[in-house]
């Protein structure tokens, strides 16, 4: 019937070699993710923890100690909970972290050839959260030595296989059917446990990988279709949402109001360094949009957006600069002032509507009026743009 073989005693890896060389693939990805992700302190501990995990398998191969599997155990929760406190309270790349500190942790138990290419496959895991965080063509440099590090030390395993020799086991009898078919049968589970074990690790990469929230996964796109619709007008909403069928309206949108405290990067992708208005004024002025000074992880805000009011008191006038070429004056003139101020769209601005060039006036309240902090504030002045 079916007879069951024992299994083959594994044999510790005594090559210094091959451990040099995994070693050194292991740390290029720490480094990339150092480089990428500025957390240099968390990978000095690592790389410390991987260089003492290796000495340890290396030196206690033969003696393996349960005190230190326990430690393991939970080292490991403990770099779990690390990185939820992480999650909860902003720190940097809380993903990976848990990451680099998991292969140290798991460094002190590389006792036999096959955990040393398994952890090679953690630090391609490694690599490629650095790769989802750089936007240079330095990390190729990086990917060229880990491929080279990983190839050398496929050779040398191979290379030391080969000096072992092969071992020769006499045939007593003629092979059956059965037990040809052993082997394909091995192979075929090998195959489908391979497969599943790749479905479930590309899983976790993907969903333990930090990832910008400007730049998401899956990009907005539209599909054309020819549908019958009426024609409406309305501004059409900046917050696209991710499928969107031309001609078709269901009357629901994520609306997006605007530019004011706070600046969605979700709905209004990364910012840029593109001109999109130029203003030309004879005097000097400074002119300002929006002021954002800190970052949520998906969107821009304002720390402090207050308005200040400021009573109209007597005494107390504001001054524009005089024009460029004006006579200079003694005293500043406390009377009405002009100043023509050209504006030129370089870009269509989304959230305005452009029309024709107009002159147009405008006072100040005659109470009161609101300055934010930082900004010039607004007077009782008229001006006139064109």
């Amino acid at each position: 019937m079916f007879q069951r073989h024992p299994k083959p005693k594994k044999e510790p890896e005594r090559s210094r070699t091959l451990r040099y060389l995994i070693l050194a693939a292991m740390l290029v990805p720490l480094l990339a993710i150092a480089r990428v992700g500025n957390l240099w302190p968390q990978v000095v501990v690592a790389a410390l923890g991987i260089l003492a995990g290796h000495a340890y398998s290396y030196y206690f191969v033969e003696r393996p100690s349960r005190m230190v599997r326990a430690v393991m155990f939970v080292a490991v929760h403990l770099a779990l909970a690390w990185m939820c406190a992480g999650l909860a309270g902003g720190a940097t790349l809380p993903q990976a972290q848990f990451a680099i500190f998991a292969q140290a942790i798991t460094s002190f138990d590389l006792r036999y050839r096959r955990s040393l290419f398994n952890t090679l496959i953690h630090s391609l895991a490694n690599l490629y959260i650095a790769a989802s965080l750089s936007r240079t063509a330095e990390l190729g440099l990086y990917l060229l030595l880990f491929a080279g590090f990983v190839l050398a030390a496929f050779f040398v395993a191979e290379k030391e296989d080969g000096l072992n020799g092969t071992r020769l086991h006499p045939v007593t009898g003629p092979a059956s059917p059965q037990s040809s078919s052993s082997p394909r049968r091995g192979l075929l589970l090998f195959g489908l446990a391979f497969g599943l074990a790749t479905l479930c690790a590309i899983f976790t990469a993907f969903l333990f990988t930090p990832r910008f929230a400007g730049r998401p996964l899956v990009p907005p796109f539209t599909i054309n279709v020819p549908l019958r619709g009426g024609i409406k007008a309305q501004i059409i909403n900046p917050g696209v949402p991710l499928v969107q069928i031309n001609g078709w309206s269901d009357g629901a949108s994520d609306y997006f109001y605007g530019f004011d405290t706070n600046l969605d990067l979700r709905y209004r992708g990364g910012l840029s360094n593109e001109m999109v208005m130029y203003v030309r004024s004879p005097s000097r002025s400074y002119w300002r949009s929006h002021s954002y000074d800190f970052y949520t992880g998906e969107s821009w805000g304002q720390s402090d957006s207050t308005l200040t009011p400021v009573p109209r008191r007597r005494r107390v006038y504001f001054e524009l600069t005089p024009p460029l070429g004006s006579p200079a004056t003694a005293e500043p003139a406390q009377g009405e002032q002009q100043i023509v101020q050209s504006f030129t769209i370089a870009k269509d601005q989304p959230n305005l509507i452009l029309r024709r060039i107009a002159r147009l006036k405008f006072l100040s309240s005659p109470k009161a009026s609101h300055a934010t902090a930082a900004t010039a504030c607004a007077c009782r002045k008229r001006s006139r743009r064109g």
